[in-house]
């Protein structure tokens, strides 16, 4: 990153935000792939890494509690959604993108296993779940009820208050704006290197009579976006859902 006294670190891997074929194309990319283009945007997540890096150096030791990277990839789960960890440089279109970032949960249409121990001879069963809302969890009898449903309850309430306020939106209010998200993330990174609002009007918008409105309105939806509701974009799933 390069580091100023007068900003912010401004990551050295940034696009060029006058060039839109370097983001990624709003009618082919996933919507796990424009999760993960707002996060790694997300400074609290980028000085996350850097303590991550910090201790791992050039290999990933083996994970025990009394590791201090322990309760760092633990961060990344809380405060993040994140439980496989991504170098913030690594851009969508990375071939290792299929694996990194492993998010908690790619859509809540999931079936979630218990944070306990199950037996390795047994299949955990699917099941086709409808609304993103709900959750399938399985409890193994042989083992303590108790524990379970304490794990369940930790599980549940991480998830709820990680999608806080989004899916309680409804109607249209709660549909993907995928075609403005390149421009959203245009407009973040122009920022980021000190561009004015007329600047980028002027690239992003040229035939616009309102664009630095527009330049204004789209920093306003792009940061929620960067800051925690990336998380939205994730559990609204693969198909296009037009505003």
């Amino acid at each position: 990153m390069i580091i100023s006294k007068t900003q912010p670190a401004i990551p050295d891997w940034l696009p060029d935000w006058t060039k839109p074929d370097q983001y990624p194309d709003p009618e082919t990319a996933s919507s796990r792939q424009w999760a993960w283009e707002f996060l790694r945007r997300n400074p609290k997540y980028q000085e996350l890494w850097e303590e991550y890096r910090a201790l791992t150096s050039d290999y990933i030791p083996v994970l025990r509690r009394d590791h201090p990277l322990w309760e760092i990839v633990q961060r990344f789960k809380r405060e993040f959604g994140v439980k496989i960890v991504a170098d913030p440089a690594m851009p969508s279109t990375d071939r290792y993108f299929v694996v990194y970032p492993g998010f908690v949960s790619q859509s809540l249409k999931y079936d979630m296993k218990p944070a306990v121990d199950w037996p390795e001879d047994e299949d955990i069963p699917v099941h086709d779940i409808e609304d993103p809302a709900e959750v399938v969890m399985h409890f193994n009898l042989r083992l303590p009820i108790d524990t379970q449903i304490a794990a369940a309850k930790q599980i549940l309430e991480r998830e709820a208050n990680h999608l806080k306020g989004v899916l309680k939106i409804p109607g249209r209010r709660s549909r993907r704006r995928i075609r403005k998200y390149r421009d959203y993330l245009r407009i973040l990174d122009a920022t980021a290197r000190g561009a004015t609002d007329d600047e980028i009007a002027q690239v992003i918008y040229p035939n616009s009579m309102t664009g630095k409105r527009m330049v204004r309105d789209g920093r306003k939806a792009a940061r929620p976006l960067r800051d925690g509701k990336y998380l939205f974009i994730v559990i609204m799933g693969e198909k296009p859902r037009w505003d």
